[in-house]
């Protein structure tokens, strides 16, 4: 599965970047200048330029000596503030191709493998739909998230006319097409995933509610039963493996938005990185449900079982049920509200990120 996520997010993206000549940074420069218009390519060749010069005097102020260029220290410092000054009123700009652009060789490979675990290692059981529903559903499913969630960022790829940018990335429409499409349909793939792993829990949460009891006779009896016990200690430990990857997921987006919104200053990502953390929470709410129906039925019938043993007339056979039951825990408590805890804190980060930078 591995080899097929590299396959496909890295090795084929990068072919393609190869055969369009976008793979390396200097022939992303060569086709910059030669398709855009001559402001945005001035606009380009003079900050490089600034930032030469700038290169240029503090190599020559840290080698001066007494001597002649010594004599004109001051001098050379203000040209240099003046040059730093003119440059900071520039935006800030990135040239990302392939080579030099983590996307492909670390965002998209960890996401995908997220949800890949998700989907297929740890997937639930449950009564998946039958024939071409079964793919139709999250196809449909994930062409209308992908719709939510493209919709903003279509505005990076058609920039307004005469717009400075900061951000030129090989996956830009108007750099390379090609490569843009086929980064779509990764974000497609990925809408289809999330789609996927929402029927999984569902239709595992409904087979969880059809196969818990509604009522026993003995609720102490079933409360302390190894496989009603167990049955709860799997769901918790199921629940626990799929936070760590939704986990891992959610920071990988935060890394990605981060050094997008922060670091190369392209605002357009805030609304992209609103809606896909509103998606991995929603989806966290969606694999914990099972959780909290079966920690929903066990406090029932735990209630039933205490209601019932301060029933009993035999007081020694009520202390002895009333230890059983509250010393049988199929999971620890704290341990529960950590991984909570972890895992919130994970996808509430991003989010924050982006509720802080839209404002």
């Amino acid at each position: 599965m591995f080899a097929a996520v590299i396959l496909c997010t890295a090795v084929i993206p990068g072919g393609i970047a190869w055969s369009r000549g976008v793979f390396y940074e200097k022939d992303l420069e060569k086709k910059l200048e030669a398709r855009f218009n001559a402001k945005q390519t001035s606009t380009l060749q003079l900050r490089h330029d600034i930032q030469t010069r700038v290169g240029a005097l503090n190599q020559l102020l840290l080698s001066s000596t007494d001597g002649e260029v010594r004599q004109d220290i001051d001098r050379v410092i203000e040209l240099r503030n003046t040059l730093v000054a003119d440059l900071s009123t520039r935006v800030p700009y990135s040239v990302n191709a392939f080579a030099n652009s983590a996307l492909n060789t670390f965002y998209w490979p960890m996401l995908y493998s997220c949800l890949l675990g998700i989907s297929v290692i740890l997937k639930p059981r449950g009564a998946a739909p039958s024939g071409v529903r079964r793919f139709l559903e999250p196809v449909l499913t994930g062409a209308g998230l992908y719709v939510l969630l493209e919709l903003p960022a279509w505005v990076r790829a058609f920039p307004s006319r005469g717009e400075e940018r900061s951000v030129y990335a090989f996956t830009q429409l108007d750099i390379d097409p090609p490569s843009f499409f086929y980064q779509e349909l990764e974000v497609l793939g990925l809408m289809i995933l999330v789609a996927t792993i929402w029927g999984q829990w569902r239709a595992h949460l409904h087979d969880l509610r059809n196969a818990l009891p509604v009522s026993v006779p003995d609720p102490r009896k079933e409360l302390l039963s190894p496989a009603r016990i167990e049955q709860v200690h799997g769901v918790f430990l199921h629940w626990q493996s799929v936070s760590a990857l939704l986990g891992a997921f959610s920071l990988t987006l935060f890394l990605f938005y981060w050094r997008s919104i922060s670091v190369l200053h392209d605002g357009r990502y805030i609304l992209s990185a609103f809606v896909f953390h509103v998606l991995t929470i929603l989806t966290w709410g969606a694999v914990s449900l099972p959780l909290l129906e079966v920690g929903r039925h066990w406090n029932h019938l735990k209630t039933r079982a205490i209601h019932q043993t301060l029933m009993s007339d035999d007081k020694a056979d009520a202390t002895f049920w009333l230890e059983a039951i509250q010393e049988t825990r199929p999971f620890n408590t704290w341990n529960a509200v950590g991984v909570a805890s972890i895992v919130m804190g994970a996808l509430a980060a991003p989010l924050l990120h982006a509720l802080f930078e839209l404002g």
